[in-house]
């Protein structure tokens, strides 16, 4: 009789046992199918569920301990994983351009196209730079990889970043990410607004020499106050206002340039660098060609200056403050205040209206007396 009782009970344990591991294996089952789903929400819906970074403001070597305290669906999303083997060669300074290993990494986080942009946004809003010392390879890769990827998302982590970072050229680059993809004017004013926030931090950290890619953004805008804006800034910066103000869309630089020419002619540097841009704008702007005529039919442009002018009148060569190229020796440098790069002299592309182009060179040559000049616009027009 005990070993009957005695074997009911051992029974029933042993079925409270199964009951038991069956309830917890259910449970496990619904944590994991849950927690998977939510995952992949995140991975579908990740701009509208990415972390708030915007209060984050560390320098880039601290990037990859915020970078990995966000919530991320990094074990089901190979963009995550991805840009966290990125933020480790970079946190340990081996990230290069020139690494097989970086340049592996960076090639496939592009494969991942459009699905790469939530990895790619928490990481440049992480690490966005608050001062202009610091400079990270790798976020510039990344901003160039926005230009490249097909996804109208891109102008939105690209407006992101250009709100957060106070690097001169991470704003420049990630404004034309913007306009590429909203097209001139639509987001202009947060472009100003980062460009004003970015010159004032440049100003209190005495670091003026490198506002070069600011000044070429507010050129470019053509904001209502960029020229009042570029007319005011300190005195060593001018000449690098004056190459801004040449690419002011309506041509409204055009008259200060005239000015400068009035006031030098060629015996400064100011006044070879103003003729310079008034052959670069001759084409777009008539008011630029007409003060190159004048100038040419008062002999007021050094013969030896010719051979250069030409390139810029047809546009093989450009005068800017931003070389697209980042190789050093893709590009070549023209001032150097305070001992820093500020603008270069880079190549162009063909000539935009050619029947103007052509018209413009005949008249200038009508118009000069030296020979051996007419003949390189013979030439011009030839070519």
């Amino acid at each position: 009789m005990r070993g009957a009782a005695e074997e009911a009970v051992s029974g029933h344990c042993r079925r409270l046992s199964v009951i038991t591991i069956a309830l917890a294996l259910c449970a496990g089952i619904w944590w994991y199918t849950g927690r998977d789903n939510t995952a992949v929400e995140e991975v579908q819906h990740g701009f509208a569920t990415l972390s708030d970074t915007s209060s984050t403001h560390l320098p880039v070597a601290s990037a990859q301990r915020v970078y990995r305290s966000q919530p991320q669906p990094a074990l089901l999303s190979p963009s995550y994983r991805l840009m966290d083997d990125l933020a480790d060669l970079d946190v340990s300074m081996s990230f290069s351009l020139h690494d097989p290993a970086s340049r592996r990494l960076l090639d496939l986080l592009f494969q991942q196209d459009g699905d790469a942009l939530p990895a790619i946004q928490d990481y440049l809003l992480a690490s966005a730079p608050r001062t202009a010392a610091v400079d990270s390879d790798l976020r510039l890769a990344l901003i160039g990889m926005l230009r490249h990827i097909d996804d109208p998302r891109a102008a939105d982590v690209a407006l992101d970043a250009v709100r957060e970072t106070r690097d001169p050229m991470e704003i420049y680059l990630l404004s034309r990410v913007v306009r590429d993809w909203v097209g001139p004017g639509w987001q202009d004013g947060e472009l100003i607004r980062a460009v004003d926030l970015a010159l004032q931090q440049l100003f209190l950290e005495e670091r003026e020499a490198q506002a070069g890619p600011l000044l070429q953004l507010l050129g470019e805008l053509g904001d209502s106050r960029s020229l009042a804006q570029l007319a005011t800034v300190p005195h060593h910066l001018e000449q690098a206002a004056y190459i801004a103000m040449a690419y002011l869309p309506d041509g409204s630089g055009i008259p200060l340039l005239q000015d400068i020419v009035a006031n030098d002619g060629a015996d400064t540097s100011q006044g070879r660098l103003a003729i310079r841009l008034l052959c670069q704008a001759a084409v777009a702007h008539p008011d630029a060609a007409r003060a190159l005529e004048a100038l040419t039919a008062s002999g007021r442009v050094p013969s030896d200056m010719w051979p250069e002018l030409l390139e810029l009148i047809k546009g093989e060569e450009q005068l800017q403050l931003v070389a697209e190229s980042t190789d050093r020796a893709d590009r070549e440098t023209i001032f150097h205040p305070r001992g820093e790069e500020v603008w270069y002299r880079v190549k162009g592309g063909p000539v935009q209206d050619r029947q103007r182009y052509r018209a413009l060179l005949e008249r200038l040559g009508d118009m000069t007396g030296d020979r051996e000049v007419r003949r390189l616009f013979a030439k011009a027009i030839e070519s």
